[in-house]
């Protein structure tokens, strides 16, 4: 009995646990432990880890190509060679099969210098770049329910910035670290005083690649994903994942000394399945953290009831969708802004999942219609899809009823057909009942 008992709590239980009668510690328990339920369940469903083995496989094609425009970009910048060492030094542990790569990289970029085959390596190398980024976008729209990517043109503008922005982050964080570290020696060479400020500079100095790991994750699943993310829900998820991914090098690490061995059966070939590992234990962490990021987004929107929505009777599901179609109405009548799913979900306290299979029926049955504004069109707002004195509580749940096909599967007998006149009282019944209010006036 235990078993199950331990089951529930974690599937449903949970789920139902009012955090606002709790001290402040325990809140922060149970959020988080709501936030890590969402993510693991999400990360299976979204099935992120054959995700994660496709975008092993895109960097392993990307990776030269990228590097190539990278290194133009620092050599333009005069920065070539220090931006050499930064890769080195971020991951050090992949030496051997990094220097091949930027060997191969600095040659595709000789190619380019000159005729009709450089221009087709020009085209190459920005398609490579464009294509693994949106593979990642890809990704993490598929985590946030976001149905429509960026743009051509928006891939192209987005994605060649952040590989313009990259080296020289990267150079300037270095050369920040060297400045700081240096101050602090000198610091700690004079009074007791200078000498603890000495090594408070030290420790951040420590510290600061792991806050640029952090920036790095938290950058990824802010600006990556073609919707407005929390900065908040970014951030946290960055520091989690980031932190995650500082403590696998570590096991890495120790794996790599562990199999150091078979350098001797495999010779340098030894150096590729250990970079294969790498790349899938990479792409796993920052799925999984992007599932983290959704999920501490969502995560209120289920205090009660059960997460998945799987099983809400016919009565519930009609209840929810008058309730989002009376605020939409009332939205719509007052002139206010119409309002977004996140928007609804927030107000109603109804998870996203369960109100996008409410507005895919209202949509398909004309009681709302989309909007899709400029600014942010991958997040539609909402209005009646028609006159809005139409919209009775019978009309908008016949709408619902009738919503889809209506071929009948059976033999056209006169049982069928008394029912289908019964079905028909029984609607006819609902329009003329004093309860068919319409929605506005409620």
């Amino acid at each position: 009995m235990a078993v199950p008992k331990f089951v529930r709590l974690f599937k449903t239980d949970i789920w139902n646990l009012q955090a606002t009668d709790l001290p402040r510690l325990k809140r922060i328990v149970l959020a988080g432990a709501k936030v890590l339920l969402l993510a693991i369940r999400n990360f299976y469903w979204d099935q992120c880890a054959l995700r994660a083995s496709a975008l092993t496989l895109y960097t392993l094609l990307s990776i030269v190509p990228v590097l190539a425009l990278a290194f133009g970009i620092a050599k333009g910048f005069g920065f070539e060679k220090h931006f050499q060492e930064q890769i080195l030094q971020q991951v050090p542990e992949q030496e051997a099969v990094l220097k091949q790569i930027i060997v191969f990289a600095q040659n595709l970029l000789e190619t380019t210098k000159g005729g009709l085959i450089a221009g087709v390596g020009v085209v190459v190398l920005l398609w490579s770049v464009i294509n693994i980024f949106g593979q990642i976008e890809d990704a993490l729209n598929r985590i946030w329910s976001v149905e429509k990517g960026r743009g051509l043109g928006r891939k192209f503008s987005d994605y060649l910035s952040m590989m313009l922005i990259y080296p020289l982050v990267m150079i300037l964080s270095s050369s920040i670290t060297v400045y700081l570290a240096s101050q602090a020696s000198e610091l700690s060479e004079k009074t007791a005083l200078l000498d603890m400020v000495g090594k408070l500079v030290l420790f951040l100095v420590r510290l600061l690649p792991y806050v640029i790991l952090w920036a790095f994750f938290a950058f990824i699943y802010i600006f990556m994903p073609n919707r407005k993310i929390p900065y908040r829900s970014g951030i946290l998820a960055g520091i989690v994942a980031g932190t995650l991914y500082q403590v696998v090098q570590w096991g890495y690490i120790a794996l790599q000394v562990g199999v150091a061995k078979y350098n001797a059966i495999y010779g340098s070939f030894a150096a590729l399945p250990l970079f294969l590992v790498w790349l899938q234990l990479s792409w796993t962490i920052a799925l999984f953290g992007a599932e983290l990021s959704y999920g501490h987004h969502i995560y209120p929107a289920y205090r009660a009831g059960e997460p998945e929505g799987k099983n809400l009777s016919p009565e519930t599901i009609k209840l929810i969708a008058l309730q989002v179609s009376h605020t939409v109405i009332q939205d719509f009548n007052k002139g206010g802004k119409p309002p977004t799913a996140s928007d609804l979900s927030e107000r109603l306290g109804c998870p996203p999942v369960i109100l996008k299979a409410i507005f895919d029926k209202l949509l398909s049955a004309g009681i709302l219609s989309e909007i899709r504004s400029k600014e942010d069109a991958n997040q539609p707002s909402y209005q009646p899809g028609c006159d809005t004195d139409l919209l009775t509580i019978g009309f908008i749940l016949e709408a619902m009823d009738r919503e889809g096909s209506d071929r009948i599967p059976l033999a056209e007998t006169a049982e069928i057909q008394h029912f289908r006149e019964s079905l028909a009282a029984f609607s006819d019944a609902v329009r003329r009942s004093p309860g068919n209010r319409k929605l506005k006036e409620i």
